[in-house]
């Protein structure tokens, strides 16, 4: 099967023993940082498992967009919160998530 786009950074193509498979191939990868690694495996993933579910290439872009769009929006909606945390977890290294909770809570003022 000829690889076909579904996104800026992504292309579903090929076939394995579950059926349609999906890879992500991006420019330079190799110089990426361990978090963007991350996100493109994450993104690998969730390629691959809309393309089980969805009925072509297109579907799987379009469903790949929304989700882009609403972790976006949820992102900028709460970007004080996000700030708030990351200064918590430069000085502290980890946070369990009552501690999560409480911080935001002093933080921001808001209830969650």
């Amino acid at each position: 099967m000829k690889p076909e786009s579904i996104g800026p950074w992504a292309y579903a193509g090929g076939t394995s023993v579950s059926g349609f498979s999906a890879t992500i191939e991006v420019a330079g990868m190799e110089q990426c940082s361990s978090g963007a690694m991350a996100a493109i495996a994450d993104a690998r993933i969730a390629t691959d498992l809309l393309s089980h579910i969805s009925g072509s290439v297109e579907v799987v872009g379009a469903r790949l967009g929304v989700a882009h769009a609403e972790a976006t929006l949820i992102i900028e909606n709460r970007w004080r919160e996000v700030t708030v945390v990351a200064k918590a977890l430069r000085e502290h290294k980890t946070l369990a998530a009552k501690q999560v909770r409480e911080i935001i809570l002093k933080g921001i003022g808001t209830a969650l």
